[in-house]
């Protein structure tokens, strides 16, 4: 008996020590093994002990001696005395706080999540990436940058300095998301520093509505979606001041009637969902004439996803040839918003359109051919390995056309099998990171001017300001010459008319210097006024634009102060020149106590979007019914996700200029609607649902509930209801889930002086210090003083790194 209890204790001791040292696989995902990951020595408990900056033995990888020294925000500054020994060491100081995040990034950019993680929502989405060709753009890219090998070697070092750290690790100090899914850093590659290119042109440059557009246009007609859909605006503002001369015409010699459309008969359905619509961002430049010290202010705020570890890492970077200071993305080399002795420079998001959707005339039901200008022409298969965890391979076989890959295919649906044809699938013909190291050694703008040159994508307007008091302002990126509305729906495969007809040369691109106004800005709005010479569609902001131009425009005396202000200011143009109509088509007699006081009060809101703010939420929450009601032919129809939906412009111009127009009438009465009907039945629905909502929960920040969510939505490691105004429309451009992603401050002075604070902190680590605590400044709008300078006596380091031969 003694024997047979203690066969049964072994049997089920050696069954837990077994259970417990392998993962627990769900359908959704892998939990770690519980063994390894409690582990007092080498689990998760050991990340919590964990030096923010440990020393490694790297002292045979640089040429020369090179010193890092971590300031009291760990921010590296790195003195070196090359180019390549600066890019070694930056990367291994940035692996050594964000290894996790640039090794998540490059997976999930090209479909790799699913191999360390597994889950069978995570294979259909590395499925999706790789049918939008994302490892077949890195690969690309990765071809282009090989032609010139000289500058192909930085790339190489920076994948040095990651992999110098990597070896130095042991299991015990890898960053704890590793221990929780449980599996192991990969050595970097210049591969996956192309991937992480990619996920941010993927975010920032895939942007299209062509499935969509070609389907509103079947559902309301010519006419209708042509009011609805206007290419420009009366109010806007463009990026470039109106009236600029241009001095050149374009380069198109096609004929425009040679764009044809596809046959529009039944409802394109999207495989996938389009990039956030809420990533935005504002800059600005001010001449010395506009300022309090007489020399020029640059200011920049990238609106991208808030998250944690932060999109940003912080760096200063110093060889003998320069001296420069702001932010990368952790595993691309160089600073990509930031300023040095001489300039500064930042970034918006152009927003052109450059992703096209063609309907590809196929030669039989197997799609193994295409008929292109009357010639039959075969694809190419490229076969995608998806690995899984714990799960055998899977393989998915992607064509390849002409145009592009072909992201959905379904051999019996019809409006399936289109190809996809998107700038940053291109092999890049220049060495692209060339662009932000000349920038880093720039000296005035013609030192900027030759740096953009080889910029690619995703299109961004580069802001400048130098010492010598230039300004200056380029829509910078490969822009393809399109005719007018071509790119707009989807179109004809069969015709190679409908293709770009190449690309608008450098010396065309939209661009400004030091006009007559005192100032350059841009966010996210249209790059130019009619008149310029080269047709281009895309999605653009219309209230940021102009809140900046207005606000700049009556300024003067401007101070580092004023300019932090106007970062954080949260007042809403669209409800500034929307709300005054739609209060006027109130009828009060006709209002119960509750909804006049309501009435009352937004009358006397000064449209701020504050946490605070009631009057925000119920404008929101009434404009939102307005919206729904206007545009019931959409919202009806049972194919509303897969329609376009008109900018809240054109809802300005129904109020003020046609209040009885047919589209306020809603189709399933019998009455016909106007304006102040809509208007008066949107505000009483909209007090019904602000009355309902407990007392702790009337105010626009418990709507908007602004949260910093770890990257992986590890439990734990996000940071809820952070208390900070905002919307997507404001400046202060805080709304679900995005935000300004980094602020920056620079006034150009003798001494250069910056201010500058983002979501999160330096360290990927969540039991650092360093994780999480710039974010109660952000939120308050108060700014930390960056540490820039060429003497490493300027500053008090916590921890110095020597690297050395």
């Amino acid at each position: 008996m003694k024997i047979i209890k203690f066969t049964v204790a072994l049997i089920a001791l050696l069954a837990w020590i077994y259970f417990l040292d392998r993962p627990f696989v769900t359908k959704k995902s892998t939990i770690p093994a519980l063994a390894p990951f409690l582990s007092p020595f080498s689990g998760f408990w050991h990340n919590a002990l964990l030096k923010d900056v440990i020393p490694g033995n790297v002292s045979s990888a640089v040429i020369g001696e090179c010193t890092v020294d971590w300031d009291n925000r760990l921010v590296p500054h790195i003195f070196a005395a090359n180019d390549r020994d600066l890019i070694y060491v930056s990367g291994y100081t940035v692996a050594s706080q964000r290894l996790w995040q640039m090794d998540m990034l490059a997976r999930s950019a090209v479909g790799r999540l699913a191999e360390v993680i597994g889950g069978d929502q995570l294979i259909a989405r590395d499925k999706d990436q790789r049918r939008k060709g994302m490892l077949f753009a890195a690969e690309n890219a990765v071809l282009g940058w090989k032609k010139d090998s000289l500058k192909f070697q930085l790339i190489e070092a920076y994948s040095e300095g990651v992999n110098d750290w990597i070896k130095h690790l042991k299991p015990k100090d890898y960053p704890i998301e590793y221990k929780i899914m449980g599996f192991a850093p990969e050595y970097w590659s210049p591969l996956k520093t192309a991937a992480i290119v990619k996920y941010m042109a993927q975010s920032l440059c895939s942007r299209e509505f062509d499935l969509e557009a070609s389907n509103t246009l079947e559902l309301l007609g010519d006419s209708l979606f042509n009011f609805m859909f206007p290419a420009s605006f009366e109010l806007q503002s463009p990026i470039i001041p109106t009236g600029t001369k241009w001095g050149f015409d374009s380069k198109s010699n096609k004929n425009v009637e040679q764009i044809k459309l596809t046959d529009l008969n039944n409802i394109y359905r999207r495989a996938s969902e389009l990039p956030d619509p809420g990533l935005g961002s504002n800059n600005w430049a001010v001449s010395g004439s506009k300022t309090k010290s007489g020399r020029p202010i640059l200011c920049n705020d990238p609106h991208l996803r808030l998250t944690l570890p932060s999109i940003w890492f912080e760096n200063h970077l110093n060889t003998p040839e320069f001296n420069a200071y702001g932010v990368s993305v952790p595993g691309i080399p160089g600073i990509l918003i930031g300023f040095n002795d001489d300039i500064a420079w930042g970034e918006t998001n152009v927003g052109h359109d450059v992703a096209d959707w063609y309907r590809i005339s196929w030669t039989d039901s197997t799609r193994s051919a295409y008929i292109l200008d009357g010639n039959t022409i075969k694809v190419y298969k490229r076969i995608e390995e998806i690995k899984i965890k714990n799960k055998a391979t899977q393989f998915d076989t992607v064509t390849y056309t002409a145009w592009g890959p072909v992201v959905k295919d379904v051999l019996d649906d019809p409006h399936t099998g289109m190809a996809y044809h998107w700038l940053a699938h291109e092999i890049p013909q220049d060495f692209e990171m060339s662009v932000f190291l000349n920038l880093m050694r720039a000296k005035n703008y013609e030192d900027y001017y030759h740096a953009l040159r080889n910029y690619s994508n995703p299109a961004q307007n580069f802001i400048f300001a130098s010492k010598n008091g230039d300004i200056a302002i380029t829509v910078t990126g490969k822009l393809p010459v399109k005719e007018s509305n071509q790119g707009l729906f989807v179109q004809d495969g069969a015709l190679s008319c409908n293709a770009w007809n190449g690309y608008i040369p450098y010396e065309h691109l939209p661009r400004v210097k030091n006009p007559l106004r005192g100032f350059v800005s841009s966010a996210n709005q249209h790059s130019t006024a009619v008149d310029y010479p080269y047709y281009y569609n895309g999605d653009f902001d219309h209230f940021r634009g102009r809140t900046i131009n207005n606000e700049l425009q009556n300024m003067s005396g401007i101070t580092n102060l004023q300019m932090m202000e106007l970062q954080n200011n949260t007042r809403s143009l669209k409800a500034a020149e929307n709300l005054p109509l739609m209060l006027a088509y109130l009828d009060s007699t006709l209002l119960n106590d509750s909804e006049k006081q309501f009435k009352t009060n937004l009358a006397g809101w000064n449209y701020n979007y504050d946490f605070s703010s009631k009057e925000a939420l119920v404008f929101n929450t009434w404009y939102r019914w307005m919206f729904r009601s206007l545009l019931d032919e959409l919202f009806s129809s049972k194919d509303s996700s897969y329609l376009m939906y008109p900018k809240s412009a054109i809802i300005l111009d129904l109020l003020a200029k046609y209040p009885t127009h047919s589209l306020w009438d809603i189709v399933t009465t019998p009455t016909k609607e106007t304006a102040k009907d809509i208007v008066f039945s949107s505000f009483k629905k909209a007090v019904s649902e602000v009355l309902a909502l407990a007392p702790s929960n009337n105010h626009w920040g418990a709507f908007s509930k602004t949260k910093i969510q770890h990257i992986a939505n590890l439990p734990g490691f996000s940071i809820d209801n952070v208390q900070i105004g905002g919307m997507s429309d404001v400046l202060n451009a805080v709304y679900n889930g995005s935000g300004p992603s980094w602020r920056m401050v620079v006034e150009l002075k003798d001494t250069t002086k910056a201010h500058v604070i983002y979501p999160g902190g330096q360290s990927g680590n969540p039991g650092s210090k360093y994780y999480d605590n710039m974010i109660s400044d952000w939120a308050a709008g108060r700014y930390q003083m960056a540490v820039f300078g060429h003497a490493r006596e300027n500053f008090a380091s916590i921890y110095s790194q020597t690297f050395k031969k």
